[in-house]
């Protein structure tokens, strides 16, 4: 890992007796845990060390090994950390290949800083170790509970680390002032020398010349400071308290500098020759001073809503906006507080980064932290996410316009009130809203041309397929779909709904075509029925409707012709009463008159058209005549089903006046009322009381004429079978 050959390090080893001891204790029982290998410039061996040599002790480093517990040797260069989780035992060979382990680091090349060191390492080994574990407890059985303890870590992770990295970054960038010439050293020997330097102009102008340059240096820390700060898409509300660590990190530093002993005599060795750099000096040092308690107490202050920004952070936005009231009203505590942010403009930059960071935890959302391409997630769950998203904003906007309708109690400060610019908070989101309409409409539009791929209507494959086209045309573009700054969507945008347009225009003229090849009006409205069940709305159903009125109107004719023609003697079916087929006629006819008007009431603003009235009225004028028709000819049949009352009341059985013999009296009158009274009460018209009884009789009725002539049959059977000797002795007497 230290890329050397094994003699450096054992070299490196033996330069120190420390080194060995340290060394060897690892591998005692009960010794330490872990130990440092470094490999960095340091200063030479030493004399005993066996490898000094006149050469080397002219170098001011070399690089070499050493090993240490971390408290003794700076670390500069490379370094191995060799580790055991079991200090109880002695290790031997064995134990030294099963119970070591090793993490390697390295401090930064520019900066020589540890603490990056520490964190490339946790990023490195700590980390994508965690996020691999899939298993966190023995005792934890709910893999639900389980799985959000492993997120809420890994967060405090990751929090942490960016945590160390933002404080890498302002060590990095802390001011560094020069240190003073050498030549000035003589004079802080002793303070009470210090005054017979006075009169020695060489050391004074030497002196003046290292203060103006650190004063200059001081002031343009202190002007960047005061600087407006530049307002980033990706700036959170976290990003204020780390801009105020890192103000108070710098100007902690320059108040410790400015405070030293030594930097005070040279400050009052100025004072006392009457320098005017000296009262510039002091005022410096108040404005450094009131810069760092400015610091500390806003910080003091962006502690308190850190945890309250916390869940813009890690929430879903469907989970945020739960939390936006009490967020609220620790800013406008703080508002009504603070020194500094009780401005509009501060308190606006507050809720700028507020609104950031909402946008970046919406499109963390939507990409599932950028693992997701929108285009390939499924459409409807992408929808309720953007929707989830444009709620998010309606509720933020909601709360703080209630918030700033409120006013401060009465105690503080004359009732402040809480002002922002709604332009400066709002106008952001309100554009990533758009573009989330934007997004809406594309998906939805995408959703239901997709059923045309489903279709089995011939020709509809063509305009699936350019449909099709189009949306991919939109979608395979480079740039980010969510970042609504960019201008470029907008146009593509534009470009697809007018692409879409074209084509609807389009699949409607198809639709006329194949409705002008339909012959009659039931297979143009099957067509429409078909193109309707596609549910798009702008393939104007309504209208391919109002067009098949005249087909309509012209079958109202047909029919009505045919009834004209044919109502006095319509085409009877076999086996079926004539009555019963005049009424089954007419309702067949208005059938063929109805079932297209049904279809047509289904439409509303095709119903109350115009067109449509007239239509209705001849449409109503013939079935009130078709009505008419058959309650003429039930009411008919209804007058004279009375008559199978005196057929019923005749005696069943009579002799014939000619042949003098049996016949039966059953009139097939009676047989044809029981028919037409089956039919009649199927088609749901009134029967007559004394027919309905009669029916319930009339298996009772026909079997007992079928015994009866059955038994006159036997009776001439037997007659006939009598021998002609005898049959004036069978006469009656």
């Amino acid at each position: 890992m230290l890329e050397t050959d094994s003699n450096v390090l054992e070299d490196g080893i033996l330069d120190k007796d420390e080194y060995i001891e340290t060394f060897n204790d690892f591998f005692m029982e009960g010794g330490r845990r872990a130990v440092l290998i470094y490999y960095q410039p340091m200063v030479p061996p030493p004399f005993d060390s066996g490898r000094w040599t006149l050469q080397l002790a002219q170098n001011s480093s070399f690089i070499r090994c050493c090993v240490t517990d971390g408290s003794t040797e700076k670390f500069t260069g490379k370094c191995i950390i060799v580790y055991r989780l079991n200090s109880g035992m002695e290790f031997g060979t064995k134990q030294l290949l099963q119970e070591i382990y090793y993490a390697y680091t390295e401090t930064d090349e520019f900066f020589l800083s540890n603490l990056h060191a520490v964190i490339a390492l946790m990023l490195r080994v700590n980390v994508p170790n965690i996020q691999c574990n899939t298993h966190w407890s023995n005792v934890i059985k709910n893999a639900e509970i389980e799985s959000k303890r492993k997120d809420k870590f890994t967060e405090d992770l990751a929090d942490f680390c960016k945590y160390l990295e933002r404080i890498d970054e302002d060590l990095q960038k802390t001011v560094q002032l020069e240190q003073y010439p050498r030549v000035l050293r003589e004079y802080l020997s002793a303070e009470e020398k210090i005054m017979s330097y006075t009169m020695n102009d060489d050391a004074i102008q030497e002196l003046e010349r290292w203060l103006k340059r650190t004063i200059k240096s001081i002031q343009k820390v202190l002007v960047e400071s005061q600087q407006v700060q530049r307002e980033s898409e990706d700036f959170g509300p976290n990003f204020e308290l780390m801009y105020w660590r890192h103000i108070l990190m710098q100007f902690s530093f320059i108040s410790e500098h400015m405070k030293h002993p030594e930097i005070t005599r040279l400050i009052s060795l100025v004072v006392v020759v009457d320098s005017k750099l000296g009262n510039t000096w002091k005022k410096l040092e108040d404005d450094v001073v009131n810069m760092e308690v400015l610091a500390r107490d806003n910080i003091n202050y962006l502690h308190s809503l850190e945890k309250l920004t916390e869940p813009l952070y890690r929430l879903k936005p469907t989970e945020i906006s739960d939390y936006l009231p009490g967020l609220m009203y620790a800013i406008q505590m703080i508002y009504s507080t603070s020194r500094f942010f009780n401005t509009k403009r501060m308190l606006t930059s507050i809720f700028v980064k507020i609104t950031n960071q909402m946008i970046l935890s919406c499109k963390a959302y939507l990409t599932e932290n950028g693992m997701l391409d929108i285009w390939r997630d499924c459409k409807s769950s992408l929808i309720s996410r953007i929707k989830d998203c444009i709620n998010l904003y309606e509720q933020y906007y909601k709360i703080c316009n209630a918030q700033m309708a409120k006013k401060m109690d009465d105690t503080i400060e004359e009732r402040l009130h809480f002002e922002i610019s709604p332009i400066s908070v709002f106008g952001k989101f309100d554009t990533f809203k758009q573009r989330l309409d934007k997004l809406i409409d594309v998906l939805r539009m995408n959703l239901s041309h997709s059923i045309l791929h489903s279709s089995t209507i011939e020709g509809i494959d063509v305009f699936a397929n350019k449909f099709a086209m189009i949306f991919h045309k939109l979608v395979s573009q480079p740039y980010d779909y969510l970042d609504h700054r960019r201008l470029d969507f907008n146009n593509d945008y534009e470009e697809f709904k007018k692409n879409v347009l074209v084509a609807e225009d389009d699949l409607r003229n198809f639709i006329s075509t194949v409705l002008a090849l339909a012959t009659n009006i039931d297979e143009a409205l099957t067509i429409v029925l078909r193109f309707q069940k596609l549910n798009l709305d702008r393939l104007w159903i309504d209208s391919k409707y109002l067009k098949l009125i005249p087909m309509y109107e012209s079958k109202i004719d047909t029919i009505r012709d045919i009834y004209n023609e044919g109502r006095s003697s319509p085409v009877i079916a076999r086996n079926i009463p004539t009555v019963v087929e005049r009424i089954l006629w007419v309702q067949h006819l208005s059938r063929c008159l109805q079932k297209p008007m049904e279809i047509f009431k289904l439409r509303r603003k095709v119903i109350i058209h115009d067109k449509m009235q007239k239509c209705i009225k001849t449409y109503n004028a013939i079935l009130n005549v078709f009505t008419h028709y058959e309650m003429i000819h039930h009411r008919a049949w209804f007058d004279s089903a009375s008559v199978v009352r005196l057929a019923l009341a005749s005696p069943l059985l009579l002799i014939h006046s000619k042949t003098n013999r049996y016949i039966v009296n059953f009139d097939s009158y009676i047989y044809r009322v029981f028919c037409e009274a089956e039919y009649i009460s199927r088609l749901n018209f009134q029967v007559p009381e004394f027919i309905q009884v009669t029916t319930l009789s009339k298996d009772k009725i026909i079997a007992t004429f079928a015994n009866i002539q059955q038994l006159i049959e036997q009776s001439d059977e037997v007659r006939q079978s009598i021998p002609g000797l005898f049959r004036n002795l069978m006469k009656p007497l």
